[in-house]
């Protein structure tokens, strides 16, 4: 995929979960006034709104062939979406994302599954630069 395909499958996602977001919102308003079930601070519909957001997200860019690679994405980028959303709107005290956390974090789960493996890879490449002392082997050929 070359990087004009990639932008717009990448505003498509965008766009497209943003409207689901929109349409979603009455139903997520409701469901949370009767599930108030905190985990880590963050109520279920949170996290199922993240959830949903990752699994939207690979309707877009390129297929993801390897089993492994599909759940550790779907799961990674709906952690990392639930917990940023969370981070991010406490930190900037973004009212509007703190009211709306659910859709917030549907939004960020989406999005964050392109930049995922990007990540990980960038944090490998740091820790092989900086030789972080328990990724070396010991002299001799020992573990």
């Amino acid at each position: 995929m070359n990087k004009g395909e990639a932008a717009l499958s990448l505003s498509k996602l965008t766009a497209t979960s943003i409207g689901t977001a929109a349409a979603s919102s009455p139903f997520l308003s409701a469901f949370n006034a009767y599930v108030q079930l905190p985990v880590w601070g963050i109520p279920v519909t949170v996290v199922g709104a993240a959830g949903f957001g990752a699994l939207l997200s690979l309707f877009f860019g390129d297929p993801i062939t390897d089993r492994r690679s599909l759940f550790g994405q779907v799961l990674g980028s709906a952690f990392f979406g639930c917990a940023g959303a969370k981070l991010v709107s406490d930190a900037l005290d973004w009212s509007w994302a703190q009211e709306n956390m659910a859709l917030f974090a549907m939004v960020s789960a989406a999005i964050i599954r392109w930049f995922l493996p990007t990540i990980i890879e960038k944090v490998k490449q740091s820790i092989r630069e900086y030789r972080i002392p328990f990724t070396k082997k010991k002299e001799g050929g020992e573990s």
